[in-house]
């Protein structure tokens, strides 16, 4: 049969019976495997475990050694349905660092305030990749002090920047490519102007000049925008099943794709809203309004919010108002890098609010939340526990 990946994410989402149809299949013909089911039970218990502690170097040692033992005594079998051999054994050290902590579980402690050093803030780090398919790491790039990947291009320690070329002369349309990673955020600077503010788990594709009677750019993740007036030649982002067509304007984009709601958010000007194939309407929002997409059931709605709260991320900061905890901790996951689980459903509905700095260490942010809400926490490795 085909081969089938497997994440962790994958597993956590079984534990919390979020698998759709197609993934529960994909689960189905992994879980055959008895050293997958064996991971699956270790990964049950920790996820249902009270306190959890840190392991030792002995400790994960011996689960490396156990494993490589195991994996070299395993052969690729056939005849029956199963999962690739190379599939398998990336599976298997996958999961092997969400179950260390259960090797040893007696005398299970609270994690130390060592552990959570772990967990740590983001970072200025972005990938750029060229038209031609070169790619640059530009946070390694800045700091080996070659800062110029091309006579228009110039990059420093969190912005990458579009210079315009001095010939009027036209060129073609080529597409650049900034990927932000998990735990990462970047500034563009385009070449007509426009500054782009991109968080974690973010891409935009752009050209390198732009051409023609428009300026199209393309998002995934999130993105906040202070696009550069140009009445002859419209801005428009193109963003999953949305596009927004904008003159001059500061706005933000959320569209993750694990997230349900696709959002848009003014803070100056004004824009325009479409849904090609998803919607006929054409929307419209005025400074201080957001405009709303439920992809899964298929609703779109627009309201007045505090915008600065959605955009807050950008100065280093997150404000949140009366926001679930489920949701707060995917935004903080994205920035701090970390998996999350929940050891009881209700605990994702507890609401929070507040300011927090998004250079805080993790392990403050997660005091403040404690002392304002009914919740507690717990960490090993670049893992959360969250209880009542």
């Amino acid at each position: 049969m085909e081969k089938e990946e497997i994440t962790i994410e994958l597993l956590y989402k079984k534990l919390e019976n979020r698998l759709t149809e197609e993934e529960v299949k994909r689960f189905d013909i992994w879980i055959q495997d008895s050293n997958h089911r064996r991971y699956y039970q270790n990964l049950k218990s920790f996820y249902e475990l009270q306190e959890v502690r840190r392991p030792d170097h002995a400790e994960v040692s011996r689960a490396w050694v156990d494993l490589q033992s195991r994996i070299n005594k395993q052969k690729p079998k056939t005849g029956r349905v199963r999962l690739l051999w190379g599939s398998m054994v990336a599976a298997s050290i996958v999961i092997l660092l969400g179950v260390i902590p259960l090797i040893t579980q007696q005398d299970v402690k609270t994690v130390s305030p060592e552990a959570e050093i772990r967990i740590h803030h983001g970072r200025p780090n972005a990938i750029l990749e060229l038209a031609d398919g070169q790619i640059y790491n530009l946070t390694r790039l800045e700091h080996r002090g070659n800062n110029r990947i091309s006579e228009n291009i110039i990059v420093d320690s969190c912005c990458l920047d579009y210079l315009r070329p001095d010939t009027q002369t036209s060129v073609a349309l080529t597409y650049h490519k900034v990927i932000v990673p998990r735990g990462g955020e970047f500034q563009i600077s385009l070449e007509d102007g426009t500054r782009v503010w991109l968080n974690s788990e973010s891409t935009l594709k752009y050209p390198e000049v732009f051409t023609g009677t428009t300026r199209e750019v393309f998002l995934e993740g999130e993105a906040y925008f202070e696009v550069a007036k140009n009445t002859d030649c419209p801005f428009i982002v193109h963003s999953g099943i949305q596009n927004v067509r904008v003159l001059g304007t500061s706005f933000g984009i959320t569209n993750y794709a694990d997230d349900q709601n696709l959002t848009t958010t003014l803070v100056s000007g004004k824009v325009q809203v479409e849904f090609p194939g998803f919607s006929d309407e054409v929307f419209f929002l005025e400074p201080g309004f957001q405009l709303a997409c439920d992809r899964q059931n298929r609703q779109i709605g627009k309201r007045a919010v505090n915008v600065y709260e959605y955009i807050a991320w950008k100065d280093g900061k997150y404000v949140f108002t009366r926001k679930r905890l489920e949701d707060i901790l995917a935004t903080l996951s994205r920035w701090y890098d970390f998996h999350v689980f929940f050891q009881n459903p209700e605990v994702k509905e507890v609401l929070f609010s507040g300011e927090l700095r998004r250079f805080d260490s993790f392990s403050d942010i997660l005091r403040l939340i404690e002392k304002t809400s009914d919740v507690k926490f717990s960490t090993t490795g670049n893992t959360v526990l969250v209880s009542k």
